[in-house]
């Protein structure tokens, strides 16, 4: 959910897993297309601005491309690891999805933990991924808006001309982002369009947005700002904390 000029944007989660008890194996529902169909065209036909398309089972790219003709207004906030992708691929990616759904691809700039990005065969340690996603949103975004490169950082280096496309929209789709570290904070004050925060008490989501904001004024920018949140919806309040206390007690707790 963001704040926008004309109100509030609220964006669903298109991501498994789903179901009544969803993290656990039996409690779970089969994630499959037609039912992930079924979702995005709920959420197209009901009005909601777009879907977070998170990292899951699915590949996000693949997922997003496979529902973009069952969809005509719902925006599509795809996940995406810097450490894991070229910035100019994922820029050529990125031109070629904002052109197919007419101008409806949003990104969202996760750099993961060290554990899982050491499955993918990324070995930079937390505040290194940060650094390295500077480097890597500053080339991304010369590439998808059609400049030539000449960029040569600590971690990348990407010279000549490589794509032909342009998005649709210009000069760049726009860019969320999460994260609570200072150099998270850092990264996003300098390069991010919408900062996503996780649901968390009134007082720390204020802390964290003066906190971006002095970053950002010092970058000359604004951000926008947008919340995580899970919604359990029952008629009354003890009967949505009796659902969400039923949900927590199906859970693992080593998870």
């Amino acid at each position: 959910m963001t704040a926008h000029k004309d109100g509030v944007e609220v964006l669903w989660y298109l991501t498994a897993p789903d179901g009544r008890n969803p993290w656990t194996p039996n409690g779970a529902r089969k994630i499959d297309l037609p039912y992930l169909r079924q979702i995005a065209s709920a959420i197209d036909h009901l009005g909601y601005t777009g879907a977070l398309l998170a990292t899951g089972p699915h590949d996000t790219w693949v997922l997003g491309s496979s529902l973009i003709t069952s969809t005509e207004r719902m925006r599509f906030l795809i996940a995406v690891s810097p450490p894991l992708i070229s910035p100019v691929l994922a820029a050529k990616m990125t031109q070629t999805f904002d052109e197919l759904s007419q101008g409806r691809v949003l990104l969202n700039i996760i750099n993961g933990n060290s554990t899982q990005m050491r499955a993918y065969g990324s070995t930079l340690e937390h505040d290194e991924r940060y650094a390295y996603t500077d480097e890597w949103i500053t080339v991304w975004r010369k590439a998808v808006a059609g400049e030539r490169l000449d960029f040569h950082g600590k971690y990348i280096t990407a010279e000549g001309q490589a794509l032909q496309l342009k998005p649709v929209q210009m000069p760049t789709p726009p860019l969320w982002f999460g994260g609570s570290s200072q150099a998270a904070h850092e990264t996003a004050a300098k390069h991010i369009d919408t900062y996503l925060s996780w649901g968390e008490p009134p007082t720390q989501v204020a802390e964290k947005i003066r906190d971006l904001s002095a970053l950002a004024a010092k970058h000359g920018r604004t951000l926008r700002y947008g919340i995580r949140l899970y919604l359990i919806v029952r008629d009354t309040d003890e009967e949505a904390w009796e659902e969400a206390n039923r949900l927590l007690g199906t859970m693992d707790e080593a998870r």
